[in-house]
């Protein structure tokens, strides 16, 4: 797709609860793979100057659906 974010923000919405505002904030650097667990996280922090979270408890990670991971986000 011509603009990939159209097609994964509703994907991701729908499937791990978090705020359009942080996922639209996303780097790449913010998806990250927990070996341990065998698990894809979303990061939501302040990690760039352009990032703002609501407050410090909205500091997470939230695991991937393994949906969004057969749908090929990670690739």
């Amino acid at each position: 797709p011509q603009r990939p974010s159209r097609y994964w923000i509703p994907w991701i919405l729908a499937h791990c609860g978090a705020r359009i505002e942080e996922i639209c904030a996303l780097y790449r650097e913010d998806i990250q793979y927990a070996a341990d667990i065998d698990t894809w996280f979303i990061l939501i922090q302040e990690n760039q100057p352009d990032k703002q979270i609501k407050n410090s408890y909205s500091n997470r990670g939230i695991p991937i659906h393994s949906a969004l991971v057969k749908l090929g986000f990670i690739d």
